[in-house]
């Protein structure tokens, strides 16, 4: 199965948390072209009052090399969802993949899927 076709974001990020790839989920997810998207890093789509709780959580997740749990996304237009993810760090050298799904993406490809 093509990578374009599974209901989950997947977003791929250098050591300094600028995003390098993306599909198309993750462009549904977080409301942004993937070419805006790719000019964004994690601390762009954090919302602001939980920043230093990501740079926390991003600290950690390059040390401990996995981590999975819950992480509010602030979508272009503004709007926060919330998300569940799984991350693996250095899958290739400085480069670090998060999946992360929500109901609303899920049911989309769902619908574009049958």
């Amino acid at each position: 199965e093509r990578l374009a076709d599974v209901p989950v974001a997947m977003l791929v990020a250098n050591n300094q948390g600028r995003y390098v790839d993306a599909n198309a989920a993750a462009v549904f997810l977080t409301g942004y072209p993937r070419r805006e998207l790719l000019r964004c890093s994690v601390w762009d789509l954090t919302p602001a009052v939980r920043l230093g709780t990501g740079e926390a959580l991003w600290r950690a997740f390059l040390s401990r090399e996995r981590m999975a749990g819950r992480y509010h996304l602030r979508r272009k237009n503004g709007r926060i969802v919330e998300a569940r993810y799984v991350a693996i760090a250095n899958v290739l050298p400085g480069l670090h993949v998060s999946a992360l799904a929500t109901a609303a993406l899920v049911k989309r490809f769902d619908r574009i899927n049958r």
